[in-house]
């Protein structure tokens, strides 16, 4: 008989997917993650940083294992997770991060470029897609990669970066102006991030508060692009509002 586990948080798109009155299957991808027809619900440990595709909960998934989500629960066979409360992936931005240099914006070329679940041009996409959709501007869809050219984890998280929904280090930047969180989120998808959303702010014009940054808000980023080296000096500071563009202009 499967134990029955309820979750310390749950996103809004996995809590639907379970809580749907009827059952859908998915397939497991390590011990991690369900493929549900291309859309990847992740499974997170309590205390980890939790995701706008994520559900935080004890244990692991069978490899290759079919689940089942629907009626109240995820059923991998062993385990019936109920997705307890929900929280918001999107941030309320008190904080932006601003770079010494020009950053380039022409971050869609660099889509599934590099290793792993999550390679670091998705990062960089990702950062430059919630940037445009938490500041005011609507990021086209050709801008999230063809399935054949990332992973579907990865691909998930940029359909949600593209409506400003992110992951929770993201939130201690965004929302309370702490890098250190983001710079700590894996090998290097935290640093990924950071430099697109510092791109997104500068193609976006935010204007800026005068205001001198702890030297905590500061670090210096290196990343190793196909193009070469790419290294600024990253400042956190308070946003005063977008100012206004060709960007704004064309979406009201």
């Amino acid at each position: 008989m499967s134990r029955v586990v309820i979750a310390n948080s749950c996103a809004p798109v996995p809590a639907r997917l379970i809580r749907h009155r009827g059952w859908r299957r998915g397939t497991t991808l390590g011990a991690s993650y369900v493929d549900v027809g291309g859309y990847v619900v992740a499974l997170t440990a309590p205390g980890s940083p939790r995701l706008p595709n994520g559900v935080e909960a004890p244990g692991a998934f069978r490899e290759g294992a079919e689940v089942l989500l629907g009626h109240g629960f995820l059923d991998d066979g062993t385990v019936l997770i109920s997705p307890g409360r929900c929280w918001d992936p999107t941030p309320r931005v008190r904080a932006v991060p601003v770079a010494d240099r020009p950053l380039p914006s022409t971050l869609a070329e660099l889509a599934g470029w590099g290793p792993g679940l999550t390679p670091l041009g998705d990062d960089l996409l990702g950062g430059w897609l919630a940037g445009q959709a938490l500041l005011g501007a609507r990021a086209p869809l050709r801008c999230v990669p063809d399935p054949r050219e990332t992973t579907g984890l990865s691909r998930t998280l940029l359909r949600h970066a593209r409506r400003g929904e992110v992951a929770e280090p993201l939130h201690a930047l965004l929302a309370g102006g702490q890098i250190g969180p983001l710079l700590a989120w894996g090998a290097t998808s935290g640093r990924g991030w950071l430099i697109g959303l510092a791109a997104a702010v500068q193609a976006l014009g935010v204007a800026l508060r005068p205001e001198v940054p702890a030297r905590v808000n500061d670090v210096v980023v290196r990343l190793d692009l196909p193009s070469g080296a790419l290294v600024a000096h990253v400042t956190v500071v308070p946003p005063i509002a977008r100012a206004l563009s060709a960007t704004s202009s064309h979406h009201r």
